[in-house]
């Protein structure tokens, strides 16, 4: 695996994926299979969601591939926007409290 240091850190930070071929020289490299680099999986049992999770569920298993991926990535963008919503949130209440305390 030819890289360069540049390519190698932006792999180390997530700023580019790692390729198949690259991949499965870094697992022989360090002796190790593939399915190690790769979260494992968890098992979600029926009790554990409530009815809206799932329904969420039975319909988002009737869509197509490239629908599951459209509707994937809209609620990965919902999740952001409400996490820098909550992260202003915080800063502001963050603020008041700073200029409350200088009064």
């Amino acid at each position: 695996m030819e890289k360069t240091r540049v390519a190698i850190s932006d792999l180390e930070r997530g700023r580019v994926s790692v390729n198949a071929s690259d991949l499965a020289f870094i697992a022989a490299h360090y002796d190790k299979p593939i399915g190690f680099f790769f979260p494992p999986r968890v098992k979600v049992e029926k009790n554990d969601l409530d009815v809206l999770d799932q329904e969420l569920m039975m319909i988002f298993c009737q869509l197509l591939e490239t629908q599951k991926q459209i509707a994937f990535e809209y609620v990965k963008q919902q999740l952001y926007i409400t996490n820098q919503a909550r992260g202003r949130e915080l800063s502001n209440k963050h603020a008041d409290m700073k200029s409350k305390i200088k009064k």
